[in-house]
């Protein structure tokens, strides 16, 4: 199962490429060195949970999930970008240097939004 998984990633074959004395090309299963993305996070951790079955690493330029830190499930997921953590960090700083005494949080109900409420509330909690 595995070995068909792999194989279906690394090449596609749907019989339009023709080599220029109109034979068929030759098939070279070559292992993937690693994936480049995806976007979102939650597109990521599902493209992690099916790398890390092969041990390929995946890189993602956009994904800032602090989920996708855990090293124990993606170990083989690394980011360009940092983590929402390091923003809501940012946010709290922004608050304590300001002086507010009074704040309230509005977020949209995605993922993203959730996690950064909850970190927030987290770290402004943990400082207070």
């Amino acid at each position: 199962m595995g070995e068909l998984a792999l194989s279906s990633i690394s090449n596609i074959d749907d019989g339009t490429y023709r080599c220029p004395d109109g034979s068929s090309p030759t098939i070279r299963h070559k292992r993937i060195s690693g994936v480049l993305g995806a976007a979102s996070s939650v597109t990521s951790i599902q493209v992690a949970n099916l790398l890390r079955l092969f041990k390929i690493p995946q890189v993602s330029f956009f994904s800032t999930s602090p989920e996708l830190s855990n090293k124990q499930r993606f170990e083989y997921f690394l980011r360009t970008v940092p983590s929402d953590t390091n923003q809501a960090d940012a946010m709290i700083q922004i608050i304590q240097r300001l002086n507010w005494t009074y704040v309230s949080i509005l977020y949209e109900e995605s993922n993203y939004g959730i996690q950064v409420s909850n970190i927030c509330l987290f770290l402004f909690t943990d400082d207070y």
